[in-house]
């Protein structure tokens, strides 16, 4: 499944100059279930991306500080995120 993500990445180039983190991307995780990738980033900041299209659904903010970690539930609906801002938060799907 990796060669195929991959491939879906490089066909649609997720970073866009107008929609991409204005800092480096510290995590990210995939669902396969909603068709998304959710990538967390140093500019406090977390997006949700369509593997098909490639294209950025929505931006996530309300961290003070770099995500670092992130993790989905498919059966709560939520995506919960780490901070360095020293909180963890819950966002619905």
């Amino acid at each position: 499944k990796s060669g195929k993500l991959q491939a879906t990445m490089s066909d649609h180039h997720l970073s866009h100059p107008d929609t991409s983190h204005n800092d480096s991307v510290q995590c990210l995780k995939i669902s396969e279930e909603e068709g998304a990738l959710f990538t967390g980033s140093g500019d406090s900041t977390a997006k949700r991306w369509n593997l098909k299209t490639g294209k950025l659904q929505f931006t996530i903010e309300g961290h003070a500080d770099s995500i670092q970690c992130m993790k989905i539930s498919e059966q709560e609906g939520a995506l919960f995120t780490g901070s360095w801002d020293n909180t963890a938060r819950s966002w619905d799907l």
